[in-house]
């Protein structure tokens, strides 16, 4: 059944007893929201009181205690954000305290809701963590997945593109526009006529309600750093388009009372529970990175400490060595992604970060085998597209990895990485006639006129070196420009050699015995150009697809050697 009317606005005396309510009812009924640990972040702000002055603490300073409650805040920081906690204002914040009509509109609107939800407490990055401090920033950094998982709610500042925009004042919902009133007369039992007056309720509608429930327009979620933020919360208020949405580990409602179940949540709905085992935990992962990895990040070093949080909060689940952005354990088949174009809801014209193409960047972020390494458009995990239950086999072996860990956070930031592989590598010849804006349905042929679907990770160009023998060699690789498709004068495409390492295939289950009965198994390599003037070493240009019989594979097995591929 529906609830009452939507509130006018968010600040309004109805917005902020739907907030309560919805607390109230996740505090008694559902143990399984509440947190296991009092651990507390480092510094908080006290807003206890309602003058125009809130502080910065240090919470070792505080009494230890579990009753000690905090909200955390999930926001756009957009372009020059006006006040932030840094060396030289530090004593000042944590002494005299900060003025509350000097901090940007969202922040502003956090402390206000805080304080009518009679909290004292609340953790804002922007004062909480010292900004001009990498040392800080890297500890904090990697604190991030505690602080938002032991939240006692966290502020969702969905509508604001920017601090400096706010989410409360000047907002108005649905509700407030007017609404018609009919009247009309009917017959009563004896005749009498009785008038009846009609009001109509403004909801949003049913059929896209879903949608704005997983919030895709929102400004908050075409940001990198927000996505943790809210996977990690155990309880997010929403300040959205048209209401107040809540989302809990046990429920997600809203104002107009649409309650989604988990079959209205669909395929997109990202779970971190504990519970989860180590298969499908590899299934949220894939849904994460696609999600994540379409979101625009202001500091493109920040590509993966703004994911470090779920990875910490996921490792207990995996048991593995992290890589870049992958499970080491899992390596052979989450190798298996391929790049997108960039999907413009998350990658708006106005984005510093937006382009019409997937490239990479310029400083070092990731090894090109990662996900990481692709900037400008998303990543698409190849085995999120098959049934859970399909089976993969992997055709070769991790047999060592490294990573040079920049900075303090273990899942942040990195300044080299590589991986060795043992396999099967073949040689071939990659030809890209023209381009069709970002994709190229081109393929890689093989020996045999065997032919290989090629996805391009980024722009591609040719280069020539010599050899450890002294011969001249061609190879392919990523350009690194990466700025813009070629023109009618470089139309000429590429003709060039690579090279395909088989990573592996699925298959549904049956008897090996049993070939013509078995569906074509989906088979997934890396197409790799040579690293010049590193002897024995690759770098990844693409993703290679192809669906043989099995009795196919194996003859293949036959052509290829055995070698190790690293980079």
């Amino acid at each position: 059944m529906q609830s009452g009317e939507l509130s006018c606005s968010p600040s309004s005396d109805q917005a902020y007893d739907f907030v309560r309510a919805r607390l109230r009812d996740c505090d008694v009924n559902h143990p399984g929201c509440k947190s296991d640990s009092a651990e507390l972040p480092t510094r908080m702000i006290d807003v206890g009181g309602f003058d125009d002055y809130v502080r910065l603490v240090e919470t070792s300073s505080l009494p230890q205690s579990s009753s000690i409650n905090y909200i955390a805040l999930s926001y756009c920081w957009g372009i020059g954000q006006s006040v932030t906690t840094v060396s030289s204002n530090y004593e000042e914040f944590t002494t005299k305290g900060i003025s509350v009509s000097t901090l940007p509109p969202t922040l502003r609107d956090a402390v206000t809701v805080a304080r009518e939800l009679g909290q004292r407490y609340i953790w804002i990055d922007a004062l909480c963590i010292i900004q001009d401090s990498s040392s800080d920033w890297e500890l904090e950094a990697a604190r991030m997945a505690s602080v938002y998982q032991n939240a006692y709610l966290t502020i969702s500042a969905g509508t604001a593109a920017a601090a400096a925009e706010g989410f409360l004042e000047g907002r108005q919902h649905m509700a407030a526009r007017e609404k018609n009133v009919y009247t009309t007369e009917w017959s009563a039992s004896d005749n009498t006529n009785v008038e009846t007056t009609l009001a109509a309720r403004i909801i949003p509608s049913s059929v896209n309600h879903w949608k704005y429930m997983v919030n895709h327009g929102l400004p908050l979620n075409t940001r990198g750093w927000t996505m943790q933020e809210k996977i990690l919360s155990r309880r997010v208020i929403t300040y959205s388009t048209h209401e107040l949405q809540w989302t809990c580990l046990s429920l997600n409602t809203c104002e107009c009372g649409y309650l989604l179940d988990s079959n209205k949540r669909g395929h997109n709905t990202i779970s971190i529970n504990p519970d989860l085992s180590r298969r499908e935990a590899s299934y949220q992962w894939a849904k994460i990175i696609a999600e994540y990895s379409s979101r625009c990040l202001t500091y493109v070093e920040d590509k993966l400490p703004a994911i470090s949080g779920v990875a910490h909060a996921l490792q207990p689940i995996f048991r593995s060595a992290y890589l870049a952005g992958h499970w080491v354990d899992n390596l052979p088949e989450e190798l298996a992604w391929k790049a997108m174009p960039p999907h413009p809801e998350y990658n708006p014209p106005s984005s510093s970060l937006s382009s019409s193409s997937s490239e990479t960047t310029k400083q070092y972020i990731a090894p090109t085998f990662s996900w990481a390494s692709i900037r400008g458009g998303s990543v698409e995990c190849v085995y999120l597209n098959h049934d859970i239950e399909r089976r993969w086999t992997s055709c070769c072996v991790v047999s060592g990895f490294h990573s040079e860990v920049k900075g303090q956070n273990p899942l942040g930031r990195i300044s080299d990485a590589s991986i060795t592989l043992r396999g099967y590598l073949l040689g071939g010849q990659l030809t890209i006639k023209k381009f069709h804006g970002f994709y190229t349905v081109e393929s890689v042929t093989l020996p045999g006129e065997k032919k290989v679907h090629f996805f391009m990770d980024t722009f591609l160009e040719e280069l020539s070196f010599v050899g450890p023998d002294g011969t001249k060699e061609r190879s392919v690789r990523r350009s690194p420009t990466h700025l813009s498709l070629p023109g009618p004068k470089t139309e000429r495409g590429i003709d060039c050699p690579v090279y395909l390492f088989l990573l592996g295939y699925w298959i549904g289950e049956g008897n090996d015995d049993e070939m013509e009965s078995k569906p074509e198994p989906d088979m997934a390599f890396l197409v790799l150009g040579r690293a010049p003037n590193q002897v024995g070493k690759w770098e990844r240009v693409g993703f290679g697809r192809c669906q043989r019989q099995l009795r196919g594979r194996v003859s293949w097995q036959v052509r290829v050697r055995k070698r190790e591929r690293r980079g």
